[in-house]
């Protein structure tokens, strides 16, 4: 049984080795500290695909990560884990990195969401807006007054043809006389 552990554990710290960067080693803090910077840039990562307006990254804590924040969830002072540690100054250039790499991450997301235009009427002013309320507005009128004479046409359609006769008749001279026309007695 001892046998699989051990081979188990060498298999683990040879993907821990392949994986991690020179300055990580198990036996200290610098593992731990390793596995939790990388947790929040997950974290900071995800904060940057989510948020696209320059007013959600005023704050720095939103998108950097501090050595202080990883030395409190690791559980140890953060002299200890960015000065006094043998780790340290590599963990501390990682650090930096990584916080490059954010920032660019964050400007690139800014500069895109800026660079794409924004659709709708947001994007036109108010005297566009103006000139395409009228032009439409002048559209309404026309096809309202284009569905009133095809109402017109088809009511006069749907009449006896000796009615629509009459009727067409008296409208082109402008006589509106159908007092020789009687209604049918029931």
């Amino acid at each position: 049984m001892d046998y699989f552990k051990e081979l188990a554990e060498k298999a683990e710290q040879k993907v821990l080795e392949e994986q991690t960067p020179s300055w990580v080693n198990k036996n200290n803090a610098s593992l731990v500290a390793y596995n939790e910077t990388e947790r929040l840039r997950c974290e900071r990562i995800m904060f940057i695909n989510k948020h696209s307006r320059a007013i959600n990254f005023r704050s720095k804590k939103n998108y950097q990560i501090s050595g202080r924040e990883v030395a409190r969830a690791v559980g140890i002072s953060a002299s200890t884990l960015l000065t006094t540690s043998t780790y340290s100054g590599e963990f501390t250039k990682y650090l930096g990195d990584i916080n490059k790499e954010l920032e660019k991450k964050k400007n690139q997301r800014i500069a895109k969401v800026v660079k794409s235009k924004s659709r709708g009427p947001i994007v036109q002013s108010k005297d566009e807006l103006v000139e395409k309320v009228k032009k439409l507005e002048a559209k309404v009128k026309y096809l309202e007054s284009k569905n009133v004479i095809e109402q017109v046409e088809q009511a006069v359609n749907m009449l006896h043809p000796e009615i629509a006769n009459i009727l067409v008749l008296n409208q082109t001279r402008n006589v509106a006389n159908i007092s020789h026309l009687k209604p049918k007695k029931k």
